[in-house]
This record gives structure tokens, sequence and C-alpha cells, in this order.
């Protein structure tokens, strides 16, 4: 997989949708990728907002994540990179 861009500030968004079958996986599931500048003051943010995360965020080998779903109950990782350039 290439790598993903780090925001210095804000917020980059990727949509993934992995498949074998594109046909069949339009009318499949896919995920989110959402990575950001800072996550602890994103997290703080969307749970005073009323977002209930499925995790706090944790710390990965190179990016800090959690996870959240969306209304319909599709899964969205928030991740923050904590690799040097």
């Amino acid at each position: 997989m290439a790598e993903l861009p780090a925001p210095t500030e804000g917020f980059v968004l990727t949509h993934f949708i992995v498949v074998s079958d594109v046909e069949r996986s339009v009318r499949s599931s896919a995920f989110m990728n959402i990575r950001v500048a800072d996550i602890a003051a994103l997290y703080q943010e969307w749970s005073a907002r009323g977002a209930e995360f499925l995790t706090p965020p944790q710390q990965r080998a190179t990016e800090i994540r959690c996870y959240i779903r969306d209304p319909d109950d599709h899964l969205i990782e928030v991740g923050q990179s904590t690799a040097r350039p």
C-alpha cells in the first residue's frame, strides 16, 4: 500500500474499496480512513459533540488510531501518523 499523507494541520480523507469483484462490490461495503494532524484534539472535540468512538486513540506501529461508526454502521478509522519524515 502506498504511504498515506500525514497532514500538519486539518485532515486528509481516504476512502478505500478493496475488492475482487468490482461489480458485486458496488452493492457491498467499504471503509473510510481519516488522517488528522492532532488525533487527541479531534477525539475530544468529536466526543464533546456526541460522537461515540469504538476505541480511544491507541498507539500502533507508526500511527495513533481510533475507530467510530457512521449512522449506517460503516467503520471509519481515524489516524495520526507518528512516523518521522
